[in-house]
């Protein structure tokens, strides 16, 4: 994978665009402080602009507006890596409206969780960021209980 950072346009002063672009698929994606007056301009005009266009699928989040030519999502992206890593069962955190999109792709066996407030679909939620790190302990934890069961009964195999 490639990524470059390209210099705003002329009338863009304040905007971080960044193009990254992997084997067939291309993406930009604008970053910049919500509450900023550029942020509040480049995003109107991303509305006003890209977004509307045919073959352009947009999704805003929090403090971004992803625009993606071709049919992607973070959905799309966890199904790629669950058969590319051969998970069985997948854990997501999100805490923004485009992690919605994976937890939709998510099964009866995976773990959703919504991060913060806001309308989801996740089956679980935690309040904030500092509750993730107690999440991702407490799986840490289970997890390390199970390898070691697993080594000790392959030992007295």
């Amino acid at each position: 994978m490639t990524a470059a950072t390209q210099a705003p346009p002329a009338d863009a002063a304040g905007l971080d665009l960044a193009v990254e672009s992997q084997e067939d698929r291309t993406h930009r994606i604008v970053r910049a402080t919500v509450g900023d007056d550029h942020f509040r301009h480049g995003l109107r005009r991303a509305r006003d602009g890209a977004a509307g266009w045919d073959g352009v699928e947009a999704t805003e989040g929090k403090a971004v507006i992803e625009l993606a030519v071709i049919k992607t999502s973070k959905g799309h992206a966890l199904d790629a890596l669950r058969v590319r890593s051969g998970a069985d069962a997948v854990i997501y955190l999100g805490d923004d409206v485009t992690d919605e999109k994976a937890f939709a792709h998510l099964g009866a066996g995976d773990v959703s969780i919504k991060v913060g407030d806001g309308p989801t679909i996740a089956r679980h939620r935690i309040p904030d960021t500092d509750t993730v790190a107690t999440v991702l302990q407490f799986l840490l934890t289970q997890r390390s209980h199970i390898v070691i069961a697993d080594n000790r009964r392959d030992q007295t195999s």
